[in-house]
């Protein structure tokens, strides 16, 4: 069974710069899987991505699963 988490990968209006880290709140994980493809719509080329999947710790606190 497919899980899907995040927004769809769309062209959006709004697009961050480089070094950024952008953790997408909407649409969070409500089951347990294993990431089997990652979808990203790029303003321009990109020259280095890395993707992660970040859970709330606390507050305004969150960390990346290993």
């Amino acid at each position: 069974m497919a899980i899907n988490i995040g927004l769809p990968a769309i062209d959006r209006t709004a697009h961050l710069g480089g070094y950024w880290t952008y953790i997408e709140k909407n649409n969070a994980a409500t089951e347990s899987g294993t990431v089997v493809r990652v979808e990203i719509w790029a303003h321009e080329a990109l020259t280095e991505m890395r993707v992660g999947i970040f859970y709330l710790v606390s507050g305004t606190t969150y960390k990346c699963w290993d």
